[in-house]
């Protein structure tokens, strides 16, 4: 064993010296009354210290641990990502494009990485994703009509249009009881407040007049509806603005998790933001809570948490994605890689598989999104425009 040899006396002398060796004994003192402070302890069992939440696999409504980034890219994908910023930098959009198609290409993660586009698209004022949307609009309809030269998904917005297109290219959708041109036009008698039923618009917007029925409760709205479902459902329809649209009414679906977690009445929304044929993100929407919002959870194709998307769902920190979660992911891409635009593709997980409900092409009208949401849509749009 080497000896330690003591320092010169000119390195004793030195003030860098005596600061050194002050801070070790100081140092020493310090571990002496910590050693006699634990020994002073009483001995007991080691007992863990209480969750303040239980751990669940749906998460916990409200929590405060947000994802602040996306997971880190590696290999192919990162180096791509590189070289798209890089070509940005030299004002080479073209080949910035290329490398970031070859990088989404490699791993979809990167979609929700900052390709430094949206500054560019700002400055060239297609930074609006409202603006963006309302534009979409005005090419695909005119005068209430889908325009001729409108893309296939255009005429889909409408629920029995997607129905018809989706059976016929195979996607499962929830079974359909009634179908009728008006709420006065149901045969309510065949309907009872018991049934599991979901009574819904055949073309309305977000969730507005659906009704989520189970065991006399209207899940959506928490509320029970009473003997008369007719009345209910009328008076629901004229507060929205509703009254004289057509109506479905469906089987309400059973969630893939319901039999581990039978609070899970309503089937979670599994929602896919899409672009030719890839997803960029889904947002898995639990509705068993308050106003139909319990909270939200956001995940990519491969179930990697990534940041909150929304502004007005709270989130589900702890949530994993729901069983089935991948073949709802491929369910999705088929359906992209049919339509191909940025569109929001909405599908439930069931124990049956994957059922499809809704196809989006203005998804929260472009509002209600967070910095890390608003930047990923911009840069999906980029990659295949309308």
């Amino acid at each position: 064993m080497q000896q330690e040899h003591p320092p010169a006396a000119s390195a004793v002398s030195s003030p860098a010296w005596s600061v050194r060796a002050a801070l070790r004994r100081a140092a020493c003192r310090m571990d002496r009354l910590l050693a006699t402070f634990l020994a002073r302890l009483p001995v007991g069992p080691v007992v863990a210290a209480p969750m303040t939440a239980p751990v669940s696999a749906l998460g916990t409504p409200g929590g405060d641990s947000p994802v602040p980034r996306p997971p880190a890219l590696r290999g192919p994908a990162a180096l791509a990502l590189r070289q798209g910023r890089a070509a940005l930098a030299r004002d080479d959009r073209a080949a910035a494009m290329a490398a970031f198609v070859a990088a989404t290409a490699a791993d979809p993660l990167a979609f929700s990485h900052d390709w430094g586009l949206v500054p560019r698209l700002e400055a060239e004022g297609q930074g609006s994703l409202r603006n963006r949307m309302r534009g979409r609009l005005a090419a695909w309809w005119r005068d209430g009509q889908v325009a001729p030269d409108a893309p296939p998904v255009a005429a889909l917005q409408a629920k029995p249009a997607l129905r018809a297109w989706a059976l016929a290219h195979d996607f499962a959708m929830a079974p359909l009881l009634v179908q009728a041109p008006s709420l006065d036009a149901l045969d309510w008698a065949a309907l009872a407040p018991d049934d599991r039923l979901v009574i819904k618009p055949a073309n309305a917007d977000s969730r507005r007049g659906v009704v989520v029925l189970a065991g006399g409760i209207d899940h959506i709205a928490q509320a029970p509806v009473g003997p008369d479902l007719a009345a209910y459902v009328r008076q629901l329809w004229a507060a929205e603005g509703l009254s004289g649209r057509a109506v479905l009414v469906e089987a309400l679906l059973t969630d893939s998790a319901a039999t581990q977690h039978p609070e899970l009445v309503v089937p979670r929304d599994l929602k896919g933001f899409c672009v030719a044929g890839r997803v960029g993100y889904v947002q898995v929407l639990d509705r068993n809570g308050p106003d139909g919002m319990r909270g939200m959870a956001c995940f990519d194709r491969s179930g990697r948490h990534l940041p909150h998307p929304s502004r007005k769902w709270p989130r589900l920190p702890g949530a994993i994605p729901p069983p089935g979660f991948a073949d709802v992911v491929a369910e999705m891409e088929r359906l992209s890689a049919l339509l191909p635009q940025l569109l929001r593709l909405d599908f439930y997980a069931t124990p049956a598989g994957p059922v499809l409900g809704e196809v989006t092409a203005f998804p929260s009208a472009g509002l209600d999104l967070t910095p890390f949401a608003r930047r990923t849509l911009l840069q999906m749009w980029e990659l295949r425009p309308d």
